[in-house]
């Protein structure tokens, strides 16, 4: 009985990497429509599975995890160097392009959960720019860290 349970177990496990490796599995893990995230009206959900930079002035209806950087570079520069970058990044597809904000789903790398990260370049006096960014998990309570991760290192690698 013991040997029947072991292999039922195996073969589970099997039958989930297989999925695992095909399209049917985010097919199950879909995302909801893309639309465009309103920074000014953001009210971020009261399970800690999210991570936003946005300055406190535009993002008033929840407070932010921090400050972005200020950018030494034009928005439609900066959003060039995103764009790059996100086209590069495997896991990660924009799903909404305007001309001053972009919506991308990202999939975790094991289990390839699905998020979706909103970013607004925004333009400064002297060339410069900054960028808001809202990341955060549509599936489960918490996320580990995994959307702060996330948007740390895409600004370490446009930073460069």
């Amino acid at each position: 009985m013991l040997q029947l349970f072991i292999y039922g177990i195996i073969s589970l496990l099997i039958l989930l990497v297989l999925l695992r490796l095909t399209p049917i599995w985010d097919n199950i893990l879909s995302a909801p429509a893309a639309s465009k995230t309103d920074f000014s009206t953001l009210k971020a959900p009261n399970k800690p599975n999210w991570f936003l930079l946005c300055d406190t002035e535009v993002c008033q209806n929840t407070k932010p995890n921090g400050q972005p950087p200020i950018f030494e570079l034009s928005a439609t520069d900066l959003k060039g160097r995103f764009e790059k970058f996100i086209l590069e990044n495997s896991n990660a597809k924009v799903r909404l392009d305007e001309s001053d904000q972009i919506e991308i789903l990202d999939r975790t790398s094991l289990v390839r959960w699905p998020d979706i990260i909103s970013v607004k370049f925004v333009g400064l006096e002297g060339g410069k720019s900054i960028l808001y960014i809202y990341s955060r998990s549509i599936y489960g309570h918490s996320d580990l860290g995994a959307n702060q991760a996330r948007v740390t290192k895409w600004l370490q690698a446009i930073s460069e």
